[in-house]
């Protein structure tokens, strides 16, 4: 398999965007190196989350498309990436919640519903979409193909 052309417009805007990523980490760590209150916090976020963003998140969002490329039929591969998409980006939002982050003990009104449950929820509507989504491309496929072809 030869790999593909790259277009220098391509080329050029990543270069651009490598460039704008590293300034704001720089930007980022001369503002905690500088500060004198709270330099340790942030300095563990700004190493951290970059090094799990490069050794967990990427392999894991690579593995899934990898799996999903081989198993999941071309017909229906849009409908079940979607859904992953919106699945993350809902868990990402409630996780503080679902943890529990920001409850008190003397502040019964912060957080008083169980978020792991509306979450569990509203992931079991996302997939129901996704599924009725599969179920009604299946269907008019078949409509749509010709007697006599399979």
């Amino acid at each position: 398999m030869t790999p593909r052309k790259v277009s220098p417009a391509t080329t050029w805007i990543r270069r651009a965007l490598v460039g704008m990523g590293v300034v704001m980490l720089a930007y980022a760590f001369a503002g905690v190196l500088g500060s004198r209150d709270v330099r340790l916090p942030y300095l563990r976020f700004l190493v951290l989350a970059p090094a799990i963003h490069e050794l967990i998140l990427m392999p894991s969002a690579i593995a899934i498309g990898v799996l999903i490329g081989r198993f999941v039929p071309v017909a229906v591969r849009s409908t079940v990436q979607a859904a992953l998409f919106i699945s993350v980006v809902i868990t990402v939002v409630a996780l503080p919640a679902v943890l529990g982050y920001g409850r008190a003990a003397d502040l019964p009104s912060a957080l008083p519903r169980n978020y792991g449950r509306g979450l569990i929820i509203i992931l079991a509507a996302v997939w129901c979409v996704a599924l009725g989504t599969v179920v009604t491309k299946q269907l008019r496929r078949r409509q749509t193909i010709p007697k006599g072809q399979s």
